[in-house]
């Protein structure tokens, strides 16, 4: 399937999953600062933290990058969104920092 798609599309692909790979390697270590800061004392009580935050910081993560890099990389280069180049610099900076902080909201809850 993928030698049927573009090279421009294959491109962005890659460097999707580049971003994705990042996203839950950046993930994990949240995800194990704030379980150690977050566990009792005792060995025991750090194991389980850490089984519980990482893998929900790599998920967190992954959802957020999945989101924010699917909407710049796939959506943002079509010819339909050309209109947004139009637009001062400052308009598009507040644009996007609505979205996705809408997008960051939407994952809090």
């Amino acid at each position: 399937m993928i030698d049927t798609l573009s090279a421009v599309t294959r491109e962005r692909l890659r460097r999707f999953m580049r971003v994705m790979r990042m996203a839950a390697v950046i993930g994990a270590g949240v995800g194990a600062v704030y379980g150690s800061a977050i566990a009792g004392p005792g060995a025991r009580s750090l194991l389980g933290s850490l089984l519980i935050s990482i893998p929900i910081g790599v998920i967190s993560a992954l959802v957020t990058a999945a989101c924010i890099a699917g909407i710049e990389m796939f959506l943002l280069p079509r010819a339909s969104m050309q209109w947004l180049d139009a637009l001062p610099f400052a308009a598009v900076f507040i644009l996007k920092t609505l979205v996705y902080g809408a997008i960051s909201s939407v994952r809090a809850l």
